[in-house]
């Protein structure tokens, strides 16, 4: 049984094993909420989608720290190209977005060009 707080309003629950991990809505509030894995105390936050990705890059990065000067100089210049690939997309797309934003633009105004006047 997973014995819990719910995040929101503090309610104190007990939860089957089986409902471990899952998601659901708080018996007395009603918000969503995470059901701990039994003997966990404390509910770990929801992460949005970007604290995931960086959460995941973190790891990465641990991951590929290893234990040597060489090893984390090699990471941390693998996390600097990372942001600047990330930045370079970035800018690329925002580029790409103006300029169909120009093309749809410009082929609505050959449309009204060449459109004959109503009479």
């Amino acid at each position: 049984m997973a014995k819990f707080e719910c995040p929101h309003c503090s309610q104190k629950i007990d939860a089957p094993d089986d409902l471990a991990g899952a998601d659901a809505g708080c018996p007395a509030c009603g918000e969503a909420i995470n059901v701990p894995v039994s003997g966990s105390e404390k509910q770990l936050p929801a992460l949005s989608e970007e604290e995931q990705r960086n959460l995941i890059q973190q790891e990465q990065l641990a991951a590929l720290l290893g234990n040597t000067e060489q090893d984390r100089a090699d990471a941390m210049r693998y996390a600097e190209l990372s942001r600047m690939v990330n930045e370079d997309w970035q800018r690329t797309q925002s580029r790409t977005d103006e300029i169909l934003m120009e093309i749809f633009k410009e082929s609505d105004e050959r449309e009204l060009a060449e459109k004959p006047p109503s009479p």
